[in-house]
């Protein structure tokens, strides 16, 4: 499967994943606080060569950068399934695997007219030098790879985005709950084999919603400035209810909870809503109107 990214991977989700390169491998801002890990679980799996950058000074607290952390949150969702150390060290090992750069030139080229669309700007000088040249070897399997590819998909793509993992590290990929695009024997795999499904999707959407995502959405351009100053409230906690008024004219009231931060992210990013009213302490009202006809 490692050799046939053009049939599981799409290009929009490609592409965005090279131009938001910087941006996953950022420096790292968040917190061990922040991952809702305790510090001596990180620890043991630092220990076991599972976290991507390993601890050098203990001396110094802990930063994560926002692909480690989805990988952390992936990591928790999947301790409790009984998939050994060294099985899960192979599915880190291929997640993390570099990029074969020739299959990314065959996937950007064939749709040109994306790139073409997009403003002039670092972002595009980066690409197109990537489309030319590659990166240096020695630091693809960090700066590009596998994971990051499928953390960009579950960021732009309005469908759910799955992994799978398996008892022996072996690992699949699953969009829309749809797996057709595979080979029979990796339909077999997902039918007949025990496995464990994390949603990168939820993992994503629920860190949209927390009190430091604005540092790294505001980059994503997913949101309007109404929309971003919606979640800023939300992940303050200050507010009382969310009422979202549906295509259908049905209306959803939501109290103030984890679940209700999650949703609001849901309709968003999927855009089937015709407005959303956040009710906030001192009778303060925020109202959206959605003006878009989808996400791209």
């Amino acid at each position: 499967m490692l050799q046939k990214l053009e049939n599981v991977f799409s290009i929009a989700g490609t592409v965005k994943a090279i131009q938001f390169n910087r941006l996953f491998n950022s420096d790292p801002i968040l917190s061990v606080t922040d991952t809702g890990v305790h510090n001596r679980t990180i620890d043991t799996w630092d220990g076991k060569k599972l976290i991507i950058t390993p601890r050098k000074n203990k001396g110094i607290h802990r930063r994560f950068n926002f692909l480690e952390y989805v990988w952390i949150k992936v990591l928790a969702d999947i301790q409790n399934i009984g998939v050994k150390g060294k099985a899960l060290r192979r599915t880190k090992k291929e997640l993390f695997y570099h990029v074969d750069y020739k299959i990314m030139k065959r996937l950007i080229r064939m749709d040109q007219e994306l790139v073409d669309s997009w403003p002039d700007g670092s972002h595009k000088v980066e690409l197109l030098e990537i489309i030319k040249n590659g990166v240096k070897r020695k630091r693809a399997s960090k700066q590009f790879n596998i994971f990051q590819l499928l953390v960009s998909e579950a960021i732009f793509n309005k469908t759910p985005v799955n992994l799978l993992i398996f008892a022996d590290g072996g690992w699949l990929p699953l969009f829309n709950n749809d797996a057709s695009i595979f080979p029979i024997e990796h339909r077999e795999k997902v039918l007949y084999e025990s496995h464990v499904t994390i949603s990168l999707t939820r993992i994503i959407r629920g860190f949209f919603s927390h009190p430091k995502a604005g540092l790294i959405i505001h980059e994503l351009n997913l949101f309007t400035p109404v929309e971003l100053k919606v979640l800023q409230i939300i992940s303050s906690g200050e507010y009382n209810t969310i009422e979202i008024t549906l295509l259908d004219e049905n209306v959803r009231k939501l109290e103030k909870s984890d679940y209700a931060g999650l949703k609001l992210v849901d309709y968003l990013i999927e855009g089937d809503y015709k407005t959303i009213r956040l009710n906030a302490p001192g009778g303060m009202m925020v109202i959206i109107e959605n003006t878009k006809s989808g996400i791209d």
